[in-house]
């Protein structure tokens, strides 16, 4: 007897503590952090994200429609982070956010102006 293979689950946006894995820019530059456990999201059920960028944390309002994603100020502590820290580059990136999708267990969030894209993947709970 053939084995039937179970359908997968899309991931939830709310919930999960989303890591960056990258950031991918349509002239193929790339930016992807050592360490992407020390770069997440986690976005709740009442519309607040919070942020951590490397050695800063804090949050912020996010708003949902349908696939249409945006963030509001986001405020989070100034510690000086350690040389070769992509928090500049992470923090840059979340202003530019319009949409998300899932691409199986990926969270894929895009750029204005089809600009780009950049990559989340959840932490083992």
């Amino acid at each position: 007897m053939a084995e039937i293979d179970a359908p997968v689950a899309t991931p939830a946006l709310v919930g999960p503590v989303w890591a960056w894995q990258q950031t991918l820019m349509n002239d193929d530059s790339r930016t992807a952090p050592g360490a992407p456990d020390r770069y997440t999201l986690q976005f709740r059920p009442d519309g607040r994200v919070d942020v951590r960028a490397d050695c800063n944390r804090g949050g912020g309002s996010y708003t949902r429609d349908d696939r249409r994603l945006s963030f509001g100020p986001i405020a989070l502590t100034r510690m000086q982070c350690a040389p070769g820290s992509n928090d500049a580059a992470f923090l840059k990136g979340l202003p530019e956010i319009t949409s998300f999708l899932f691409a199986g267990d990926l969270l894929v969030l895009e750029l204005k102006y089809d600009s780009g894209t950049m990559q989340f993947r959840a932490l083992p709970r």
